[in-house]
């Protein structure tokens, strides 16, 4: 009886990523985020006692099964791109809960630092996840003038959009 075959040499972490894996982590982080960012800045409608702990269970061990089929997946260089995404990130979670907090007249800053903890690390590995698609979409994963360029397009793109929510929850607010 012969053991396992050794493994293939051309495959290896982060260049077999099915379609269906992206679409699946990015349905399930959406709903996992989306239910973590109502219990952070809506406790009242999740329980009669609200508190931050509620949050951190919850968001907190859906972030950590996530964190581990994150390093499963992906090549190590991939996962230093968490630096750029993470900057990313902070400011693509200060634009977007600014602007989904000015239409319940609340601010990012009604609310204690540390309650933005988890729904940005949920934007950083969402921001992510959206990377590492755009680097198959582009086939750049292997061609690194081709991976520049779409870390450039991202990058960018990300820029744009984020300010454009920046403005949009300021003059909101402003209005």
């Amino acid at each position: 009886m012969q053991a396992n075959p050794p493994p293939d040499d051309k495959i290896m972490k982060g260049n077999n990523i099915k379609w269906s894996f992206y679409f699946f982590f990015a349905i399930h982080m959406l709903g996992f985020g989306g239910i973590t960012v109502s219990i952070t800045y809506f406790p009242e409608e999740w329980t009669p006692t609200p508190t931050y702990g509620n949050t951190l269970i919850f968001g907190g061990f859906a972030l950590f099964i996530y964190s581990v089929f994150y390093v499963v997946t992906f090549k190590l260089e991939d996962l230093m791109s968490y630096v750029r995404d993470s900057l990313l990130g902070l400011y693509g979670v200060l634009s977007t809960i600014s602007l989904l907090l000015s239409f319940f007249e609340r601010s990012f800053w009604d609310y204690p630092l540390y309650y933005h903890i988890l729904p940005t690390v949920y934007y950083i590995m969402y921001t992510f996840l959206f990377y590492q698609a755009l680097l198959d979409i582009m086939r750049a994963r292997d061609n690194e003038q081709k991976r520049k360029h779409a870390t450039k397009v991202f990058t960018y793109g990300s820029l744009i959009i984020y300010t454009i929510l920046f403005l949009w929850s300021v003059f909101r607010v402003n209005l």
